[in-house]
């Protein structure tokens, strides 16, 4: 006598199963993007910091090349703008938007002078590109803070950078 099986061959998953690993997956996206937005944050915020020491250097070059034609240093628009052999002393990305650069915009803080300049690196979306306000002066500190610094005084309250 032959025994007559009913058993029926489930090759696919059943819409409970696919649910679950859906659901499984947005929570592991839930958990990993909060974390890479603020990795993406702090690495603009470490790039700011190193093109700041690139625009002291640039100051420094500028000025005992006398590449204005007069013994002084340069603006934030000069420092992109001056040639120095087949290399500029700072490359912005985009020359319509000097100064600008992954997230942060350089600005000059006063007129540079023979002895002095003062310049600042803010985000350019605040809390989105950077939490953290970078400047520096003509002794090549750079300082660090959570508000925007508007002047020379500004900059001197300010904490040393890492």
């Amino acid at each position: 006598m032959k025994r007559h099986e009913n058993n029926k061959r489930n090759d696919g998953f059943t819409l409970i199963e696919l649910l679950i690993v859906i659901a499984i997956i947005a929570i592991l996206a839930a958990l990993a993007l909060p974390n890479m937005m603020s990795s993406r944050k702090a690495a603009q915020e470490t790039n700011a910091i190193a093109v700041m020491r690139e625009v002291v250097s640039a100051q420094e070059i500028f000025l005992m090349r006398r590449l204005a034609g007069s013994e002084r240093y340069g603006t934030v628009a000069e420092l992109g703008n001056t040639p120095v052999g087949n290399y500029k002393l700072l490359s912005w990305p985009d020359p319509a938007t000097p100064g600008l650069r992954r997230g942060y915009q350089f600005v000059d803080l006063e007129t540079p002078t023979a002895t002095t300049w003062c310049i600042a690196a803010r985000p350019e979306v605040p809390g989105k590109s950077g939490d953290r306000y970078f400047a520096s002066t003509e002794n090549g500190h750079i300082r660090q803070g959570s508000t925007d610094p508007q002047s020379r005084a500004d900059v001197t309250t300010m904490s040393m950078a890492l």
